[in-house]
Parts: C-alpha cells; structure tokens; sequence
C-alpha cells in the first residue's frame, strides 16, 4: 500500500502509468522500508524490529516493541527519531544515523539545534553498560562543524555557534515569531485571501500600531503546499516582545475572525515548533 502520513490517504500501487501506460515502475526511497530491506539482504541471520508510525499505531505497539527488543528477541532496533529518546538498553553498543543531512538542512532555523540534540541522544545509547559504545554517521558533510561538536558532545562549543548565528539574522531567543497560516479546499480562494488579509495587516499595522517595528516575509506557500485537501498558504512577521506588540496581534486576530470565510480556516501560530 501506499500511504501519506500527512493526510492518512492510502492508495494500491498503480500497475500501469496513468500518464503513458507503460509497465515499468520502479519504487525508489529513503525510508524506514526502504532500509528494512536493506538489512534483510545484508544480514539475513539477524532478526530485527521496525519502530515507525505505520508499526506503532495500534495500541501499546510501542510498549511491545521496546519490551521485546530489552528481551533481545531482536538483534537490530530500527526507525524514524522515536528510537533515538530515552531508552536504556544496556546490550547496544553500536548506533547509527542515516542520512542525517535529511536533519541537518530542513527548512527551519532550528534545524541545526534539533540535530545536535538528536545526535547527542543517540550517541548516548550506546555502551551504556560495560560495553564500548560506538556511534556511526551517515553523511555527505563529514566537515560540517555541527556534526563535529554533536560527535563529540561539545555542549558549549555548539551553544556558543548557534548563539551567535541567531542574534547576527535575528532568530529566537532575540526576537519571537509569528506565523499566520491560512487554508482551505480551493486553491485560488486560498490565494485571494491571503492577498486581502497581507493588505489588511499592512493598514492595521500603520493606522493603529505603527510604533510596533515588525519584519514580514510573505505570503507564500507552506511546506508541505496541500494537506488532507487544503492548500495551505502563510505570512511570517518578526517582532519584539511586548505589550505594544501583544495588542498588535490581538487586534489583526480579532479582526480577521470577525469578517472570516465559511471556506477559509485561519490560525496564527507565536513561536512555533516548527517555522
């Protein structure tokens, strides 16, 4: 089966391009499967457990899966960053990471910090009993002094980096972030909304608070552009703590919900998890 895990919508494998009819398809990927099949052609003596969402769903599967790897029914333990935190198996002694630039380069400026934490915690499951832990990268910038300082647990080193990159382009903990995020099942409806809504925020930013000094960037697309049959469009504006700009947004919130389309869902998101 094939199955998006934004949306939940699952389809069967076509047999035939819909585009030409041709016979020859090839299923090509990077994930969780994809090395399952790998470890089945490379070691075919050795059992393993695949932890992702699809083997995680149903209920207390997470619980039966780490209990029986801690019970060494399994000999590999494998899967998405659910297997990186907080467990203790005091046998393993080797780790590994693949494709770790996939983390490293994500749209998003804690991108960097979310690496170095997952690397970090990963090299902590390794030798954490009388065993010599041994933790593997998988990378196509060995250099990368992110990867460095998290290889070797360099806490400081990493803080004192990051640190200075945020306050030089103006990222938190220097500034705090909104993001307007606007959506909904038409596409051009989409558009022409965030069109009048940007408009309206430029005037109520310049009637009413312009004392506020904000950075915009937008609108454009999200990320992942459509999700479960929405188009998702955003605007991200920059700006300082405080009760001058609190009362901004309150009022571009109030204003927007007050006068909202049936078909247009609106939200605004202040220093999200992920930008």
């Amino acid at each position: 089966r094939l199955i998006c895990h934004y949306c939940g919508y699952i389809s069967v494998p076509p047999k035939l391009c819909v585009a030409c009819g041709g016979k020859h398809i090839g299923f090509f990927g990077f994930g969780t499967q994809k090395l399952q099949d790998e470890l089945t052609e490379r070691f075919p003596d050795h059992e393993f457990i695949r932890m992702d969402t699809d083997t995680t769903s149903a209920r207390y599967s997470h619980d039966k899966i780490l209990k029986s790897f801690g019970e060494k029914e399994a000999d590999i333990l494998f899967g998405t960053q659910m297997v990186a935190k907080g467990l203790d198996f005091p046998n393993v002694s080797l780790v590994g990471v693949i494709s770790v630039d996939t983390l490293l380069y994500m749209n998003d400026f804690r991108a960097g910090e979310r690496t170095f934490s997952l690397i970090t915690q990963l090299v902590g499951r390794a030798g954490r009993a009388k065993k010599r832990g041994r933790a593997i990268l998988q990378t196509y910038n060995p250099d990368n002094e992110i990867l460095k300082l998290a290889a070797k647990q360099d806490y400081e080193s990493f803080y004192e980096s990051e640190i200075k990159l945020r306050r030089a382009v103006q990222f938190p903990p220097f500034c705090s972030i909104a993001v307007f995020g606007i959506s909904g099942n038409s596409e051009d409806a989409v558009w022409d909304y965030i069109k009048r809504f940007d408009a309206d925020l430029d005037e109520t930013h310049r009637k009413a608070h312009s004392g506020v000094f904000i950075k915009r960037f937008g609108p454009f697309r999200d990320g992942i552009y459509k999700m479960g049959g929405r188009f998702r469009q955003r605007i991200i504006i920059k700006y300082s703590d405080n009760p001058q700009s609190r009362a901004f947004l309150q009022d571009v919130y109030s204003d927007t919900l007050s006068k909202l389309p049936n078909t247009i869902k609106f939200d605004l998101d202040i220093n999200p998890s992920l930008v």
